[in-house]
């Protein structure tokens, strides 16, 4: 028995036990710069939070994301807190880098995704400064020359790739970094460049791309005369043209050269050139602008970077990506952009191809600040002409062997002769003028598609990310393996067999290995691949009999494999199509999610990109829509569990709508009730439960959504929700885990690698019937005992007359 004091009327008691190609355009609306190609990296993530609209609800996400900070903030903390696992050899894409003017040993640096970080010892260790924040994505840094201690921050991802991150406009430090204010701009999305005058650190000039998944007129190029307190835009283009680059005469700061881009990123259309891309210039700080063209190209163009020569800036450079979307040329002026001439290329080393198709992704240049002549091109690799008569040479060794990740996006020159480099997979530094590189940098900062536990490997925590293939570890293995390429996504494990697993890659190109991962065989080639598939198309080993592997396209399949032949498994369809039809292009109707039951062989669940529900008791013999009461959007994930539950989660945004984005059945589909209790109106990716098999329950469950990882509380008046963890900020967490094993939730982000956190709670799978328990001797008393029918480790709420919860308590109950 155990006596509690009670301080106020109780109203009841519960008790429990305790590639990057992204030219693409889907509609038969042909602009300029729009060519037809369905590889797009992110494409199943960015269509999904659109799904059934056909543009992006930039103010309804926006909304959502600030609910979920505000939740964040003021509400109380599940779990300890999270722990890093890794990898943090492997690295994230860094947008952008700067270093203070004195001191090189302090650098500054931008994630796509995971915000911005600080060293003060040339990248021995590295810290976050900007995690507090909302938006987490960066496009450019700016130390003011005058202060430096005063530093701006342009939130938005200026690579504009298949999913764009968008910002929440410009913020200033005033003290390096220690605390931050926003200024500005929020409208615009995406600031691409942003400048102090060096002279004058009033004046503040801001280049900016706007939102880039529609057209709009919050794009072009802005300047304050007061640090940022107000903002004048003083060119605009087109609403569909923003300003992507920027360079400043240190000389003369009136001087000032932007260029400019047509850029648009929907789920129907994607704008990647046209007749807006063009050199402007201003010689009254911005306030007016002349067009450049004496011997530059005319026609449409994609992106175009800029580069200055500081000790005489009359001398610039720029690279033009044609509408190829490869590199069109590279141009110099002498007089100041008066005139300009082509820089010599195909005849003297560069590659035609050195962007690889994907040239709007890069469009860098940059020039030796000691030598007028000595000057670099950013791609997939990093090109070099060290004089006018030097033939072009690769300044990093090729990207395939890892030494120097892949795609450059900038590089900064300090004034100790050192070269900083910013690519898809770190930082890195030469100090010897490119002979040798080194990795300056092993924040986990990674970006994960999908994650899983090995049975056979308890503690050992595996994915798939982005541009990294599939990898392991935990935070004890300095160095992660490459297990296998591509975009990673899905792996699955052999329950028994530790030499057994998949692995996958984008749009469903499966790989088995049977001698854990040395070599690998082909395991989808056998599904059609004019099928339509998801990006990310979902797999899974049956419960029952890990040799029975499911999948889908539009279409649900079965195959089954032999370990012993290492035959590649015959796959048979198992329904017809399941989605709503070609209605949008492929991309968009596809089976996003397929599971089946832990308890009832055959029971099996499939959810699709556009919003149907499905389910089949007899192993795929016949199908029911399992649709009644659930929302039109795209479905993100199905998690059946014991006893006839399911649970089911959504995606998408939409302004002042607040249906839920998770739903639970005791039925197996058949109705379905909202579970989203006190959550924020955030996008749910992913969902796991804390248990499995037979004892699992939709009141123990942890989510993964745009704005962290989640985990639900019972609490005998619906479901309770509680942030996990003090210490994650607010990104996207695309999926999660429980390793029951070791009682730790495990987060896959898209922009701090895989976390852990230790989290457990002790709950039966149902609560304690109305006989199991006496109280006495009144509800109503400032005591109350608790007697149950055996001794055991309980939960008790306590709520009163309002329905406010005013106790939790554990403890023994006889």
């Amino acid at each position: 028995m155990k006596s509690i004091l009670l301080s106020s009327a109780i109203a009841f008691v519960s008790v429990f036990y305790l590639y990057k190609i992204d030219n693409q355009v889907f509609i038969n609306e042909k602009e300029s710069g729009e060519k037809e190609n369905l590889d797009a990296p992110n494409e199943n993530f960015y269509a999904q939070r659109m799904y059934p609209s056909n543009k992006f609800d930039v103010e309804g996400y926006t909304q959502a994301m600030q609910e979920a900070a505000a939740f964040n903030a003021n509400s109380e903390r599940a779990g300890t807190n999270w722990i890093t696992e890794g990898p943090f050899n492997i690295g994230a894409r860094v947008t952008t880098v700067t270093t203070q003017p004195n001191n090189s040993n302090i650098i500054y640096i931008g994630y796509s995704d995971g915000g911005v970080w600080k060293t003060t010892d040339g990248g021995t260790k590295w810290f976050p400064i900007f995690d507090k924040q909302t938006f987490l994505s960066i496009s450019d840094i700016e130390i003011d020359p005058q202060n430096t201690n005063t530093i701006y921050v342009a939130t938005g991802d200026r690579d504009i790739s298949g999913y764009p991150s968008i910002g929440d406009g410009l913020y200033k430090s005033t003290d390096a970094g220690a605390t931050w204010k926003n200024i500005g701009l929020a409208a615009t999305r995406i600031i691409s460049n942003v400048k102090v005058d060096p002279t004058n650190s009033n004046n503040v000039y801001a280049a900016t791309m706007g939102i880039p998944f529609e057209k709009n007129q919050d794009r072009g190029f802005y300047k304050s005369k007061d640090a940022g307190a107000t903002w004048k835009k003083t060119l605009f283009v087109s609403d569909s043209t923003g300003v992507i680059d920027m360079v400043i005469n240190p000389k003369d700061p009136k001087i000032i050269y932007i260029s400019t881009w047509d850029r648009v990123r929907s789920n129907k259309i994607s704008t990647v050139s046209g007749k807006g891309a063009r050199i402007y210039k201003s010689i009254d700080a911005g306030e007016t602008w002349k067009q450049l063209s004496n011997g530059l190209p005319t026609g449409a163009q994609s992106r175009i970077g800029l580069a200055m020569y500081e000790k005489n800036p009359d001398i610039l450079y720029t690279v033009v990506v044609g509408e190829n979307l490869d590199y069109q040329g590279i141009y110099k002026t002498t007089n100041a952009g008066e005139k300009w001439d082509s820089v010599a290329t195909r005849l003297t080393g560069l590659p035609d191809k050195f962007c690889a198709g994907f040239g709007w992704y890069f469009g860098q240049i940059r020039v030796n600040p000691n030598n007028s002549d000595d000057i670099f091109v950013l791609g997939v690799d990093l090109w070099r002409r060290k004089n006018a008569t030097a033939q072009w040479e690769l300044a990093t060794p090729e990207w395939f062997f890892y030494d120097v990740h892949a795609d450059k996006h900038d590089m900064v020159f300090t004034n100790d002769n050192k070269i900083i480099l910013a690519t898809d997979g770190g930082l890195y530094q030469t100090k010897d003028d490119c002979v040798s590189w080194e990795d300056i940098e092993d924040i986990a900062c990674t970006q994960f598609y999908r994650i899983e536990t090995n049975p056979n490997e308890p503690g050992l925590y595996y994915g798939g990310a982005q541009d990294n293939g599939s990898t392991g570890g935990n935070a004890a293995l300095q160095e992660w393996p490459r297990i296998y390429g591509g975009d990673g996504f899905q792996m699955r494990f052999h329950p028994t067999d530790p030499n057994t697993f998949f692995c996958e890659s984008q749009n469903g190109n499966i790989g088995v290995t049977f001698d854990k991962g040395d070599s690998f065989f082909p395991a989808s080639d056998a599904i059609d691949d004019k099928e339509r598939r998801n990006w990310d198309m979902p797999y899974f080993l049956s419960p029952h009999d890990p040799l029975t592997t499911y999948t889908g396209t539009f279409r649900a399949y079965k195959a089954n494999y032999d370990p012993e032949t290492k035959d590649t498994p015959i796959w048979e369809p198992i329904s017809g199509d399941l989605t709503k039809g070609n209605i949008y292009g492929d991309r968009f109707h596809n089976i996003s999610t397929i599971e089946e039951s832990p308890t009832v062989p055959g029971l099996i669940y499939v959810g699709t990109s556009d919003g149907n529900v499905w389910r089949t008791k007899n192993d795929g013999g016949t199908w029911e829509k399992i649709m009644n009461g659930l929302p039109d959007r795209y479905c993100t994930k199905i998690l059946p569990l014991a006893n006839n539950q399911v649970v089911v989660t959504f995606s998408g945004y939409k302004y002042n709508d607040f249906t839920p984005h998770i739903f639970a059945s005791n039925d197996q589909g058949t109705t379905w009730k909202s579970i989203k209790g006190n959550l924020p109106n955030i996008a749910i990716n992913d969902v796991a439960s804390l248990f499995e098999g037979k004892t699992s329950n939709n009141k123990s469950l942890i989510i993964g959504t745009d704005a962290g990882v989640y985990a639900s509380e019972p609490s005998g008046i619906g479901v309770t929700w509680t942030r996990l963890g003090a210490n994650m900020p607010n990104i996207k967490v695309y999926s999660v885990k429980y390793d029951v094993k070791n009682k730790k939730a495990i987060a896959g982000t898209f922009a701090r690698s895989i976390m852990t956190i230790d989290y457990a709670i002790t709950v039966a799978t149902n609560e304690l019937a109305a006989d199991d328990f006496k109280i006495y001797p009144t509800i109503f008393s400032n005591q109350i005992n608790i007697e149950s029918k055996e001794k055991q480790l309980a939960k008790v709420s306590l709520y009163d007359l309002n329905g406010r919860l005013i106790l939790n308590e554990n403890g023994n109950f006889t």
